[in-house]
């Protein structure tokens, strides 16, 4: 698996949901699917720093089912 970050063409999403322009992130697996992606963030370090906060959850992080 592996995190991707692009930024979001604004020119070519139209109507398309997050197409603003900002910093986006996924985590893709080795055939290269989505597995799941992130929000749009107004520049790249903020996405990366996300990006960093889930690659720094482990088998301790608790969850919860609500």
């Amino acid at each position: 698996m592996y995190f991707e970050i692009y930024r979001q063409d604004s020119a070519s999403g139209g109507d398309t949901p997050g197409a603003d322009g900002g910093w986006r992130w996924r985590l893709k697996c080795a055939n290269d699917e989505t597995i799941t992606s992130g929000e749009s963030y107004a520049d790249h370090a903020e996405c990366l720093r996300a990006v960093y906060l889930i690659r720094g959850t482990s088998s301790h992080t608790p969850i919860r089912d609500v």
